[in-house]
């Protein structure tokens, strides 16, 4: 009886505490990183209705990497019809940052694009959305 007494109980304590932890308040979302604003923008080279060129500008990052931090801008670009893809180029606080063409195959008001600026050490330091 002592022996089913135990095992009643452990059970019922597991039970309880699993019970506890599934119904914790979800983790709240990571803190929204500041917008780059106008240090980072698309720069339209060419395009017709099925392609459009375009470059990922980066000027005035000191303000975000400081004179001597680089960095890596990621640029993600979304169209209709395709797979989402991802260039990235380097970033100086003293140089900017340039990407090289980028080229897609669709209409240009199609295309949004979600640039991220990372320092170094692969901390997101800004994100813009925007088109091109």
């Amino acid at each position: 009886m002592l022996r089913f007494i135990r095992i009643f109980a452990t059970t019922t304590i597991a039970l309880v505490a699993s019970a506890s932890i599934a119904t914790a308040a979800p983790l709240p979302d990571p803190p929204a990183k500041p917008n780059c604003g106008s240090d980072i923008e698309s720069v339209f080279v060419k395009g017709g209705r099925s392609s459009t060129s375009f470059r990922v500008v980066g000027t005035n990052l000191w303000r975000w990497l400081g004179q001597d931090g680089g960095g890596i801008v990621h640029t993600y670009v979304n169209a209709p019809g395709m797979s989402q893809k991802h260039f990235q180029s380097g970033a100086s606080g003293r140089g900017g940052a340039r990407s090289g063409l980028i080229s897609v195959t669709t209409a240009r008001q199609n295309i949004s694009l979600y640039v991220m600026l990372n320092n170094d050490h692969n901390d997101t330091l800004c994100t813009k959305s925007m088109g091109v």
